[in-house]
C-alpha cells in the first residue's frame, strides 16, 4: 500500500493539516497517529496536530481547532 501513498505525500507540500487522536485510544494507537504526523510533516504539509486525553472520540478542543483551520483555508 506505500507504494500508492508514499509517492503522492509530496503534493501535500504547504497544505495545512489537521491531525487528531486520542491518547487512550482502543481502536486505533496513539503510535500510528504520531507515525501519520511525522509522515505529513516530513513532506512538508504544515499540521496543526491535536493530541487529547481520551478515546475514540472527537472532543470539543479539536471540533475548535477543526473549525479554526478551515476558517483560515476560506
Amino acid at each position: 500500500a506505500s507504494s500508492i501513498w508514499q509517492p503522492r505525500l509530496a503534493s501535500l507540500a504547504g497544505v495545512p493539516v489537521m491531525v487528531s487522536h486520542g491518547r487512550q485510544d482502543g481502536l486505533l494507537p496513539f503510535g500510528a497517529a504520531e507515525w501519520m504526523r511525522d509522515q505529513l510533516t516530513a513532506a512538508g504539509a504544515v499540521v496543526d496536530w491535536q493530541p487529547f486525553d481520551g478515546g475514540h472520540e472527537i472532543p470539543r478542543s479539536v471540533l475548535v481547532a477543526a473549525g479554526t483551520l478551515l476558517r483560515a483555508a476560506a
